[in-house]
């Protein structure tokens, strides 16, 4: 069993299954999670609501739950909830992404709570929805003060050519480009992650992004891009104003400081991950 209930769960609950989706090179999990049922004696089944969670595998054997959190759930209150039909079991069973790039998740679900929904129903109770995400949109990163100026940065990614891109929404948003550095000539281990910043890839020299976009490419005044720093380990800065972050890709394998410390002294890449 690659995933199973914990203390970081709430009090009886138990996990159902978990369908999975491949997902641009990794796997989605949705943890169908049952709970919220009455604590006495013979009581099990008879009542309770069924909601998903998020998990995510790049292997699709390894898995890692997220939030322990409803990520999909119909029951009045919760995020995802239909202020039109109150839905306490919903198992979502496919997902997909469409041609416009988003991506759409069709669930069962069930107005009466568990082991109610299969005994003595003699009306329809059930119903089909649909969620739609933006890509990557599975989990952000967000302002928490959308007065203040919110910094992101990267750990060093061995960088192979093309472009960066960016999904994320904010009212102003800039891309800063450092390299890993070694302590001294010789070549020491970077230990204390040490890095510098690169002529022409400043925030004041990036132009700044305004709105939503699920593919923002940095480019900056200086005319420079970063298809030229192929082979260089690379660290991105994002600067943003009341934003929302979805994801950061591009041609790149992210890394630690002494591995990167390896690629730079002896070109050396790190294992792959079997």
């Amino acid at each position: 069993q690659c995933v199973q209930v914990d203390s970081l769960d709430g009090d009886l609950e138990e996990l159902y299954g978990m369908p999975s989706f491949a997902y641009d090179g990794w796997f989605i999990g949705f943890p169908f999670i049952y709970g919220n049922l009455t604590s006495k004696l013979e009581s099990k089944y008879a009542g309770g609501t069924m909601k998903a969670q998020l998990a995510y595998s790049q292997d699709g054997r390894y898995w890692v739950r997220s939030l322990r959190e409803p990520f999909i759930s119909g029951q009045a209150g919760d995020r995802t909830a239909s202020a039109a039909f109150n839905a306490p079991m919903v198992w979502p069973s496919s997902m997909r992404v469409g041609n416009d790039g988003n991506i759409y998740i069709h669930a069962a679900a069930t107005e009466l709570e568990h082991g109610f929904a299969f005994h003595g129903v003699t009306y329809p109770s059930g119903r089909m929805f649909t969620y739609k995400l933006r890509r990557d949109g599975f989990i952000k990163l967000e302002s928490r003060d959308k007065d203040a100026e919110s910094v992101i940065a990267t750990r060093e990614n061995i960088w192979h050519g093309g472009e960066l891109h960016l999904n994320l929404k904010a009212r102003r948003a800039t891309v800063a480009v450092y390299e890993g550095l070694e302590r001294n000539s010789k070549g020491g281990v970077n230990s204390s992650s040490l890095c510098g910043l690169i002529d022409g890839f400043s925030h004041e020299d990036c132009i700044a992004f305004e709105g939503d976009s699920c593919d923002w490419t940095p480019q900056f005044k200086s005319g420079k891009k970063l298809s030229d720093l192929e082979g260089k380990t690379l660290i991105f800065e994002l600067k943003f104003d009341d934003g929302e972050l979805y994801s950061i890709y591009g041609e790149m394998t992210p890394v630690f400081n002494v591995p990167a410390a390896r690629y730079r002294i002896n070109n050396e890449m790190p294992p792959e991950i079997l």
